[in-house]
């Protein structure tokens, strides 16, 4: 597993859900798989390797490299993720949820950030669903990044020769046939707005007739004429990082950018796309833990969603490893605010605090 693959699994997207299905457990006549990434998605890393999910790293689906979009979407190592997560197992690959169920006491599974994509038949001919990190361009060296991630860390911080650009032409020419069936695209990865693979197919996106839906997660620091174009044709759901509430916190994490600048932003955003379509995405960590109900209740007072991502790696940086007087004290802190939010926001808060004193009751800390 490559130093990337490492952090792709740093992060997922926290969503509250209903108990997970183990091998062997019943499902109702709905359920027939314990996850429908594989039936429905494909996501593009930066290096060309295609899974289901970034969350799953070790059973690739294929190559863009050496392997064609149809080969890879049919080929036997699809079929045998498929089949494995119908039979209720994730241990094909996707022991990140697995964790999840472990640690966090199956209040936040990542799988079910895929229950809405649930195809009509179970061998669909192509995917409904884009995830595509297409780049590792970034302008930005976030702490918990490296430059697997981000180029500005590769270059700056590891002097390492730039990744080779994968994405070119043939690949692109490959998409005109997956086009008509694609709902929805997401993109992310490095910075969507300075990468010019995601940037190319942006402005392909932006010549449909009827596009699919978009979301961009983007550290909100770009802001130009071809982002605003982009943003006002696709009406995009923008996924803004925000991990301090405070210009210090936020500069110590996300260095190279500065919360207002980034929260000006955010206003750009929302008056193009609206409010509904704009979120904030929080990694929550030791360096952040602290202002975590004040981001939340920046996301309260501006009435906009605020999902949380589950750090792991580094290791030094996750509240999953902390020692456990260090995971009371953490625990003690959170429980002492009473951070005044409503609807999603309120959820998340209950969500992440009741995941962290399961972590905390079940004796997980780092001993």
């Amino acid at each position: 597993m490559s130093r990337g693959d490492g952090l792709w699994r740093s992060v997922a997207v926290a969503v509250a859900v209903a108990l997970p299905r183990r091998r062997g457990a019943a499902r109702s006549r709905r359920e027939w798989s314990a996850c429908y990434a594989p039936h429905t998605s494909m996501f593009f890393d930066q290096h060309g390797v295609v899974r289901a999910c970034c969350q799953n790293t070790e059973v690739p689906l294929g190559d863009v490299r050496t392997q064609s979009l149809e080969e890879i979407w049919t080929s036997a190592a699809a079929e045998r993720l498929r089949s494995s997560l119908e039979a209720g197992d994730y241990g094909a690959g996707c022991e990140f949820c697995g964790w999840e169920v472990e640690r966090l006491g199956a209040k936040l599974l990542f799988a079910r950030g895929f229950d809405h994509l649930r195809p009509d038949e179970r061998r669909p001919a192509f995917p409904t669903h884009w995830e595509l990190a297409l780049t590792n361009t970034c302008n930005l060296q976030c702490t918990m990044c490296d430059g697997d991630l981000s180029s500005a860390i590769r270059a700056q911080r590891e002097h390492r020769p730039p990744l080779p650009e994968v994405y070119g032409d043939a690949f692109f020419e490959q998409l005109e046939a997956f086009l008509p069936h694609v709902r929805h695209v997401k993109l992310l990865g490095g910075e969507p707005f300075l990468g010019r693979a995601p940037l190319r197919l942006l402005d392909r996106l932006c010549e449909l007739d009827a596009p699919p839906e978009v979301t961009i997660t983007t550290n909100g620091t770009i802001w130009n004429a071809r982002v605003e174009r982009i943003v006002s044709v696709l009406r995009p759901r923008l996924n803004v990082s925000i991990d301090g509430a405070t210009p210090d916190t936020f500069a110590e994490i996300r260095v190279g950018a500065d919360l207002d600048g980034v929260l000006a932003n955010l206003d750009r955003f929302e008056g193009h796309v609206g409010r509904s379509r704009v979120s904030m995405a929080i990694c929550l960590m030791r360096a952040n833990v602290h202002e975590f109900a004040d981001l939340l209740e920046l996301a309260e007072r501006r009435q906009i969603y605020a999902g949380v991502n589950v750090l792991r790696f580094p290791e030094s940086a996750s509240l999953y490893t902390l020692e456990v007087e260090e995971l009371e004290r953490t625990v003690a802190l959170l429980r002492a605010r009473r951070p005044v939010l409503t609807s999603s926001r309120q959820r998340v808060w209950s969500g992440q605090l009741a995941a962290l004193e399961h972590h905390l009751a079940t004796g997980s800390g780092a001993r």
